[in-house]
């Protein structure tokens, strides 16, 4: 493979990136009004949701990607997981019909979205930040996971999936390819900046 030929594939891997990066944060805009609407609805309380300033919770984002990545969609097992399940006999047999790919792939995101949600409310909690308390939910895990919820989260990503994900992809492509990078770095920079602000702030008060 020629200089250019490698300069042209990273290209496209870092297109691809900036492309996953957009639709991450339109996912997290769309979280966070999920999030706004529900507890007005529920709790009819109009506080903020989420650690952020921005209107933007990342961990419903950062969910779909890490999903994408891990997993494909359930129309197309994939990606890094994914894939070797799909060459595995056993792996082809799982997902050897529509209804079984969804529900294996229901299976995978419920666990990967769990561990996801453990991980980041463990790190919080070191720093003294609590970002949401599940201790009176049945079947919980530090507070910070419990069943019910866990399930709900893998409902809604493989049903994001089932519905939305094409259409936004398609949309992500429409972009031109230098607008598309240029968009991705600033709005990831801009979020990265919020997130690191926010998180130095939650710590000082915790303290």
């Amino acid at each position: 493979m020629s200089q250019k030929e490698q300069r042209d594939k990273g290209m496209d891997k870092f297109l691809f990136a900036c492309r996953l990066t957009l639709i991450g944060i339109l996912i997290s805009f769309m979280g966070w009004c999920f999030e706004k609407a529900g507890r007005l609805i529920i709790y009819n309380a109009r506080g903020d949701r989420g650690l952020l300033f921005l209107p933007v919770c990342p961990i419903y984002g950062a969910c779909i990607i890490l999903s994408f990545v891990l997993f494909g969609t359930p129309k197309n097992i994939g990606g890094l997981i994914g894939e070797p399940l799909k060459r595995n006999s056993l792996g082809k047999r799982l997902i050897s019909t529509p209804v079984h790919r969804f529900f294996i792939y229901f299976i995978l995101t419920t666990l990967a979205s769990t561990i996801a949600e453990l991980l980041t409310g463990l790190a919080y909690r070191a720093i003294g930040i609590t970002l949401w308390d599940y201790s009176e939910r049945a079947f919980n895990l530090f507070g910070i996971v419990c069943l019910g919820y866990s399930l709900l989260w893998g409902f809604l990503v493989t049903l994001f999936f089932a519905t939305l994900w094409e259409t936004l992809y398609r949309l992500a492509l429409r972009i031109p390819p230098s607008t598309c990078k240029i968009l991705a770095v600033i709005l990831a920079s801009i979020i990265s900046a919020d997130f690191v602000t926010a998180t130095i702030i939650g710590a000082y008060k915790a303290l």
